[in-house]
């Protein structure tokens, strides 16, 4: 579950072997559903003391989540199935 607090790694194109950490400050409340999966944007604070990082950079994050019970996440998927089929 994407959530506040939650640490991150970004890598950027300009230093593809440099990773920076950081951690997720605010989450999106809106789900953009795409071909790929669904989206979520969130907002991170990132350490950037050696001034390496600039506005405009392109790159990516990994969030890192709690690891969770295989069953909270087959109940979730259950859920998730019936919501669907019934809601439609």
């Amino acid at each position: 579950v994407l959530q506040k607090g939650l640490p991150m790694v970004v890598k950027v194109a300009a230093y593809p072997t440099e990773e920076f950490v950081g951690a997720i400050v605010r989450v999106g409340e809106q789900v953009e559903r795409r071909e790929t999966g669904a989206v979520v944007r969130a907002e991170g604070v990132i350490d950037n003391r050696a001034d390496m990082l600039r506005s405009h950079m392109t790159g990516y994050a990994e969030i890192t989540s709690e690891p969770q019970p295989i069953g909270s996440l087959l109940l979730r998927r259950l859920i998730r199935f019936v919501r669907v089929r019934f809601l439609i």
